[in-house]
């Protein structure tokens, strides 16, 4: 089997929805950004406030193409991988991915006031709206399918993706 590559917004639940599918599926896990701060160690949050987003993206990429050359394995990919090119040609290299969506209005109740996430922690709903709407077409442009959570838990989430990829693997 290869890989299955979940992208999508934060809050998404690429994370959560990503270890059930990987023990469902009895495949490995991994979350670039946990690969991310094991790598370079710290907190993601700090390498933003220390050192900017540049050198974050630049160090992102460094571990999805270290991640992409996994087998049998289930990625959760930061909401700004899709953001670089090479990050998304290196991961479509070693499986399918699947964009996770949901209305943004659900995301930005997901995810107010957590401050693990450095990018929209701080954002107002209208602004991350508008994060979502930059990025949208990136993800919808590499997703090979995708499966729309706004209304299901992560539990809910990992069996669609199951079923909307299961005649793929």
């Amino acid at each position: 089997m290869n890989n299955i590559i979940l992208i999508g917004m934060t809050g998404s639940f690429k994370t959560s929805a990503g270890k059930i599918l990987a023990e469902r599926l009895r495949l490995s896990f991994f979350d670039s950004d946990d690969e991310y701060e094991k790598k370079y160690g710290g907190k993601i949050v700090e390498t933003f406030s220390r050192f900017g987003e540049d050198l974050f993206r630049e160090r992102e990429s460094v571990v999805l193409s270290e991640l992409s050359t996994e087998r049998d394995c289930v990625i959760a990919c930061g909401g700004g991988a899709v953001l670089r090119k090479q990050n998304m040609t290196a991961l479509k290299r070693s499986g399918v991915i699947v964009r996770l969506h949901a209305d943004p209005h659900i995301l930005y109740k997901r995810i107010s006031g957590d401050e693990t996430r450095p990018v929209t922690s701080e954002l107002t709903e209208e602004e991350l709206v508008a994060l979502y709407e930059r990025r949208r077409p990136l993800y919808e442009k590499y997703g090979d399918f995708t499966v729309d959570n706004t209304f299901l838990t992560p539990e809910q989430t990992a069996e669609k993706i199951i079923d909307v990829i299961g005649w793929f693997s």
